[in-house]
């Protein structure tokens, strides 16, 4: 697995950014059989970042067995109106 890193987000002295930037989405998705919640982690610049953040909850959740969890990151454009 390649942990590129995300495109750096250029912003302009009026203020607006590049469209290439891209952000990192860390999730943890509960449980739908036992009713566990889903919850954002966090946003991040990098994958690696991001991978590195799920580390944690995931080991406790595997010590603690609180429903069937699924920690994932995602990528996704970062927008910032105009």
């Amino acid at each position: 697995m390649s942990l590129e890193p995300a495109r750096t987000a250029t912003v302009s002295s009026s203020g607006s950014v590049s469209q290439d930037a891209v952000l990192y989405v860390a999730l943890d998705i509960g449980c739908i059989e036992c009713g566990e919640p889903s919850a954002v982690i966090g946003l991040f610049v990098t994958k690696g970042e991001a991978l590195k953040a799920i580390e944690a909850p995931r080991a406790a959740q595997k010590a603690n067995w609180q429903g069937q969890h699924s920690f994932e990151v995602h990528a996704h454009p970062a927008r910032v109106p105009q």
